[in-house]
């Protein structure tokens, strides 16, 4: 039942947080590119975590094409 209630007060956080900071997007660029404000490593970071998250689904799916139902 813990861990019912973790992932509620999680995701609780996560829209809170979501309606906070949609106030503060003005235009398209806002919302694109978080208005170019960005630092360097926070950019690389994203950039690797996007990378890292679709290449390990796209290979999951390949791999599970690839050998069957037991590769899931």
């Amino acid at each position: 039942m813990i861990y019912f209630w973790t992932i509620l007060l999680y995701l609780t956080i996560l829209i809170i947080v979501g309606a906070w900071r949609s106030r503060q997007v003005k235009n398209q660029d806002d919302f694109m590119v978080a208005g170019r404000r960005l630092s360097a490593k926070v950019l690389v970071g994203t950039l690797l975590a996007t990378w890292i998250g679709s290449g390990s689904i796209i290979a999951g799916a390949g791999l599970a094409y690839d050998k069957g139902f037991p590769a899931l």
